[in-house]
């Protein structure tokens, strides 16, 4: 088995590890040296079999490349990297001791190696090295030599280092096997006949066509109608990018309708032009969010912003009571008591015309009203028209509110909600995670911070804890676009739940006090039933 970065450098028999890049976003390949510029060891403790072999069954060569970048070790006794990095030079190949000063147009061109030194013995050891394509991850060239350690070890290190690179086929660079070694890794993608002139002559017909650019200005994409011959109803087809890989005219997104407004489903193709399904969320003012497996299986949250036409103030925010076509939205609500009172997020409610609420085990939903609001906290407590709920699976709720002291750091907790509703279904959704901080937002001490996964819809939802009590409420979730305004990265699971103290607090200025039953029923399946999907159409 392959060991771990400490017992590489503390045990006397160090192994080798493949590296695995330190990636979150495809944009990110360029800092990933600049901010480690540390031992390739180091980065070899994420290793993993991400990279396939197969890239040099189709070909990809190490003579298409003409820079590369070999680190240097923090501990390296037999100088090792030094070695490498004058066979390198030696063959040609421009060397680097990380990504800096290396420019976009010349990524392309750039392979970086990994390697390890595994002793075996008193005195024989393997230098294995893999190289890899700096931008798709993909393994290129895998080398391995054995010699003989400590009194010979200068000589066999260069003997080690020369046979290594021996072993990739380096023998000089050449631009046709780079253009071949292009066509291999990124092949093109659909292109379709773009002119900006012409496509902003006509006026959108939805507010997803238009002109987007992405967070750092590399992709800049109109969103039009898709092809007949598609079985999409838009594409963003690429109009300017500084990407050596991408292409004017190529098709980077793909989308299709679904029955929830600024909902679509749809694919998206990062830097390495590899298929990536995902869910775009449309926001009014014109944001356009959406996550998508990253090489780990990590969620990699992305956004474009629109830069042509310009938002309608009407699309940005309605001032209260203004006129206009009605709209509808939902949220999460979930029982607090058995005389029908159920909590939810204030902002799910606020200004509606009218409110229904829908349980699972309910066949049509229920009107409701606003019976009491903390606007300061984001919290509203409803009562259902139809009175108590005697008789159903909820009258006896199988869950207890509780202040959150009781939560720690780290603890396990869950929370169900309807995210989504048109796309994800009419069902309720469980998803889990940890607490990750025991207050939110700039230490905000009225929230928790939450790493379960939230979705537009989930608002409302209950926060519960491993001994299934109620100890928050899902309120919200870090915007990708503030952070990143605000940092320049973007959130990974960062979301809030307001503490269940508030809302205690709260039901104790209810004019009547409420009738609550509880029964110790475990499960999320139970707490399911008593959780609901809160409808709200706005004045």
């Amino acid at each position: 088995m392959l060991c771990s970065l400490a017992r590489m450098l503390l045990q006397p028999r160090p192994a080798f590890l493949p590296w695995r890049f330190l990636l979150q976003t495809e944009y990110m390949v360029r800092n990933i040296l600049l901010r480690v510029a540390v031992t390739p060891l180091l980065i070899a403790i994420l290793a993993g079999n991400v990279f396939a072999a197969a890239a040099v069954e189709n070909k990809v060569h190490m003579n298409g490349y003409a820079n590369i970048v070999i680190p240097d070790a923090n501990s390296d006794t037999y100088q090792i990297g030094p070695a490498l990095r004058e066979f390198a030079q030696k063959k040609g190949l421009r060397v680097h001791l990380n990504l800096q000063g290396i420019s976009e147009a010349e990524l392309a061109d750039t392979c970086l190696a990994v390697w390890g030194w595994e002793q075996v013995g008193m005195a024989t050891g393997t230098l294995r090295m893999r190289i890899y394509d700096a931008i798709s991850r993909v393994l290129v060239a895998d080398a391995s030599s054995k010699a003989t350690a400590y009194w010979t070890a200068g000589r066999a290190v260069k003997a080690l280092a020369q046979k290594a690179f021996d072993q990739t086929g380096l023998t000089r660079y050449s631009a046709e096997q780079h253009q071949k070694n292009l066509e291999l890794l990124f092949p093109a993608r659909p292109k379709i006949d773009f002119a900006e002139g012409k496509f902003k002559e006509q006026p959108p017909k939805s507010e997803i066509e238009g002109l987007w650019s992405d967070q750092e200005n590399r992709y800049n994409v109109a969103i039009t109608t898709a092809p007949p011959n598609m079985d999409f109803d838009y594409v963003a087809v690429i109009v300017s990018t500084n990407s050596p890989v991408w292409s004017k005219g190529e098709i980077k997104m793909e989308f299709k309708k679904t029955a929830a407004s600024g909902a679509f489903v749809g694919n998206y193709y990062p830097a390495s032009k590899k298929r990536a399904g995902t869910m775009y969320t449309l926001e009014r003012g014109g944001l356009l969010e959406f996550s998508y497996p990253g090489p780990n299986n990590e969620q990699i949250s992305s956004f474009f912003v629109k830069s042509w036409p310009a938002a309608k103030a009407s699309e940005i925010t309605a001032a209260p009571g203004s006129s206009g076509p009605k709209a509808t939205s939902s949220g999460t609500g979930f029982l607090i008591s058995s005389d029908g009172l159920v909590a939810t997020n204030w902002h799910v409610v606020e200004g509606a015309e009218d409110i229904t609420v829908q349980f699972p085990w309910q066949q049509s939903p229920v009107v409701a009203r606003v019976t009491i609001k903390d606007p300061a906290n984001d919290l509203a407590i409803l009562k259902l028209a139809e009175g108590d709920i005697a008789g159903s699976p909820c009258n006896s709720l199988p869950y207890e509110l509780k202040k959150a002291s009781s939560a720690t750091l780290g603890g396990k907790i869950s929370t169900i909600g309807y995210p989504l509703e048109g796309v994800l279904g009419a069902g309720p959704k469980y998803t889990e995670g940890s607490i990750s901080a025991l207050t939110g937002l700039k230490d905000d001490v009225r929230c928790l911070q939450i790493s379960a996964a939230i979705q537009p819809g989930n608002s409302g939802s209950p926060l519960i804890d491993e001994a299934g009590d109620v100890i928050g409420i899902i309120v919200s979730t870090l915007s990708p676009a503030f952070q990143y305004k605000m940092t320049e990265t973007l959130p990974q699971n960062i979301n809030f739940a307001i503490k269940a103290d508030y809302l205690l607090n709260l039901m104790e200025m209810l004019p009547q006090r409420p009738q609550i039953a509880v029964s110790r029923k475990a499960g999320a399946t139970a707490a399911s039933k008593c959780v609901a999907v809160v409808r709200v159409l706005a004045k």
